[in-house]
C-alpha cells in the first residue's frame, strides 16, 4: 500500500504539473478557437490631370488694347508731363521702359497652371462697329506695299512663336501653344488624402503672350482723319480691336520625347529609340497645327521637316523666301510641342 500511494502521488504531482502548462496556453486562446486580424484599406489616389488657365479679362483687356490716333501729335501737347514713344502717332497707354505712351501695347499673358500644355485658338480683327474711319488697313507697317500708301492706319499682331501678323477687319485666326506646368506640380499627403498642387515656390510657369503694334501714315490726306461739313470739321471715329482666344487641354496622350537635328524634328515613343516602325503616323500636330503631308519614319522615329513646319505654319516653298532669316527662326526656334496620332494611340511630346 504504501508503494501505491507513493506512485499515485507522484502521478497526481505529474497531473498537476501538465494541468499548470495547459491553463498557461490557455490565455492565449483555445486550442481550436478563430483569430481574425483586420487592417483598413485605403488608396493613395490622386487626379494629375489638371487643367487651370489664367486668361486676362475686365479692364486688362480693354484697357489694354484701347488706342488713340494722334496724327496731329495732340496728346504730347496737352500733356507735356507724359512720356511718348519716339514717332508714335497710334497710342497705346503704357507701363513698359518709364513710357506713358506708346506705338505698342503691353503685353496680354495667358500662363499655364495646368498639368498638361495647352492650345490656344486665337482670332485677332479690327471692329468697324459705328466707326466712320474708312482710309483701310496697310499689309505693311511702313505703308510700303501695293496699295498701302492709300491707306491711313496698319495694326500688327505680335504673338509668341509667330511672324507678325498684319491685321484688317477680315482678321487673322491660328494655333499656338503654351507647355505643361507638370513640373511645377507635387503630390502632398495630408493624413491620407493625397492632393497634387502647384508648387508653392513656383517660378517658371509656362507662358503664352501677345501685343498689338501700329502705325499710322503721316502722308494720308486730311480727310483720312476728319469730315467737313458747313466748313466743321468732325473727328472720324476709330474702329475697336478685337483679341479672342480659346485654350483648350491636349489630355490622354502617351508620353513621348523630341530629337532635334539640323531642320528636322525626330519624335520617340517613351524609354526606346524611335519605337513607330514603318507605318507612318495618321495625324501630326505642331504647336496646334496640322501637317498636312507626312513624312516617312526614319530607323522608327516619326520624322517632321522644316517644310513640314513652315507650311503648318501657312507657308509654301516660295511665300518662306520672303521672310527674313529672323523671321524664319521665330517659326523654328518656336516649335514647342507635338502631337502624334499613330496606330489610333496619341502621343505628346514638349522640345525641352
Amino acid at each position: 500500500m504504501y508503494n501505491f500511494k507513493k506512485f499515485v502521488a507522484l502521478g497526481m504531482a505529474a497531473v498537476m504539473t501538465l494541468g499548470c502548462g495547459v491553463t498557461a496556453f490557455a490565455t492565449a486562446g483555445d486550442e481550436d478557437a478563430a483569430v481574425e486580424v483586420t487592417g483598413a484599406g485605403t488608396s493613395a489616389f490622386v487626379d494629375k490631370d489638371v487643367y487651370a488657365v489664367a486668361v486676362p479679362t475686365g479692364d486688362a483687356l480693354t484697357k489694354t488694347l484701347a488706342f488713340t490716333t494722334d496724327p496731329y501729335g495732340l496728346v504730347a501737347e496737352a500733356h507735356p508731363d507724359k512720356k511718348i514713344e519716339d514717332g508714335a502717332k497710334v497710342l497705346f497707354a503704357s507701363t513698359l521702359d518709364g513710357l506713358d505712351y506708346a506705338g505698342t501695347s503691353d503685353a496680354l499673358t495667358i500662363t499655364n497652371k495646368s498639368s498638361m500644355g495647352i492650345v490656344l485658338d486665337i482670332e485677332a480683327k479690327l471692329v468697324k462697329g459705328s466707326a466712320t474711319y474708312a482710309a483701310g488697313y496697310s499689309k505693311t507697317k511702313d505703308f510700303s506695299g501695293t496699295g498701302d500708301d492709300a491707306t491711313g492706319l496698319y495694326f500688327g499682331l505680335l504673338a509668341d512663336n509667330e511672324v507678325e501678323k498684319p491685321l484688317d477687319e477680315t482678321g487673322v485666326t491660328f494655333k499656338n501653344v503654351a507647355l505643361s506646368a507638370a513640373d511645377e506640380y507635387e503630390v502632398k499627403d495630408n493624413d491620407g488624402t493625397y492632393t497634387y498642387t502647384i508648387k508653392t515656390d513656383a517660378t517658371d510657369l509656362p507662358k503664352y503672350e501677345f501685343a498689338v503694334t501700329a502705325a499710322l501714315n503721316t502722308d494720308a490726306a486730311e480727310t483720312t482723319w476728319y469730315s467737313i461739313s458747313n466748313k466743321v470739321k468732325t473727328a472720324l471715329t476709330m474702329p475697336s480691336l478685337s483679341v479672342k482666344f480659346t485654350p483648350t487641354g491636349i489630355r490622354e496622350c502617351k508620353e513621348a520625347s523630341v530629337l532635334v537635328e539640323g531642320e528636322n524634328f525626330y519624335i520617340s515613343k517613351p524609354d526606346v529609340e524611335g519605337g513607330f516602325g514603318t507605318t507612318k503616323p495618321t495625324a501630326i500636330l505642331v504647336n496646334g497645327k496640322a501637317v498636312t503631308t507626312v513624312s516617312d519614319n526614319e530607323d522608327g522615329y516619326v520624322k517632321v521637316t522644316w517644310k513640314d513646319v513652315y507650311t503648318a505654319w501657312g507657308y509654301t516653298d516660295t511665300t518662306i523666301k520672303d521672310l527674313s532669316e529672323d523671321e524664319q527662326n521665330i517659326i523654328f526656334n518656336g516649335v514647342k510641342n507635338f502631337k502624334v496620332t499613330a496606330n489610333s494611340v496619341d502621343y505628346y511630346a514638349e522640345v525641352k
